[in-house]
């Protein structure tokens, strides 16, 4: 990769799931999606947000790519994961996370702008170490 252009892909894809439910009648807990309530309203979860934007949905939970490489996961999961452990409470899973009782909308906000920050770190790293290597290894690390 020459620079971030798959990460700028990654963080588009965040900020789309995000925005389509940013409206609090638009986020749903216990399943993917649902339609329900007046006018038949289209709602979904963290993870029924990223499908709705194209992001397929993990083949494994998350954590198991971090430890077996074989395991492939989209880089939004990732991140969002990355996020949730970041939050310190206590979720080790973002579907755990939006479906418990004591999650809220504003929770669930916060977590996809945390994601969407730790993507962009990640961008501009990887932008700044392109600049000066003229590639993609930054201090004899491949980024």
């Amino acid at each position: 990769m020459k620079s971030s252009e798959d990460l700028l892909v990654v963080i588009k894809n965040l900020k789309s799931a995000r925005n389509s439910i940013s409206a609090h009648d638009r986020w749903h807990q216990g399943d993917y999606f649902s339609s329900d309530g007046p006018n038949n309203l289209a709602k979904a979860c963290i993870q029924g947000a990223l499908q709705w934007v194209g992001v397929d949905p993990p083949q494994c939970r998350v954590a198991m790519s971090l430890v077996d490489p074989d395991y492939e996961v989209p880089k939004e999961h990732r991140y969002l994961y990355q996020a949730l452990l970041s939050l310190n409470n206590g979720h080790n899973s973002v579907i755990d996370f939006n479906d418990a009782k004591e999650t809220t909308h504003t929770d669930v906000m916060r977590l996809f702008n945390r994601a969407i920050c730790l993507a962009q770190a990640d961008s501009l790293t990887r932008d700044s170490a392109y600049e000066r290597t003229g590639s993609d290894t930054h201090v004899g690390v491949q980024v």
